[in-house]
């Protein structure tokens, strides 16, 4: 669901809903995510908190370091899928 302006919603990671929300702020525009609905029975708070909370934090890193400066910061050469909580210690996933 999208208002057209400055808001996005979207489900992740099964029942999870995810809010972006962007805003002016002195010529600068904010982005602010919220991810909501996250159980919490132990796999849940670590799989979907902790997990979630790093890969949205890198890859709005990686948005912005793209935008402002051309590069990815994610690694790209190197399949790292095989590694056991790879996804909660590097984020090329």
């Amino acid at each position: 669901m999208a208002n057209g302006t400055d808001q996005i919603e979207f489900s992740f990671a099964g029942h999870c809903k995810v809010t972006i929300t962007l805003q002016e702020e002195k010529n600068n525009v904010l982005v602010m995510l919220k991810q909501s609905n996250i159980p919490t029975d132990e796999k849940n708070k670590m799989n979907i908190y902790v997990g979630c909370s790093n890969g949205w934090t890198f890859w709005l890193a990686n948005l912005k370091a793209f935008l402002e400066h051309g590069i990815l910061l994610n690694e790209t050469t190197m399949d790292l899928k095989k590694i056991p909580l790879s996804s909660f210690q590097f984020v090329n996933m």
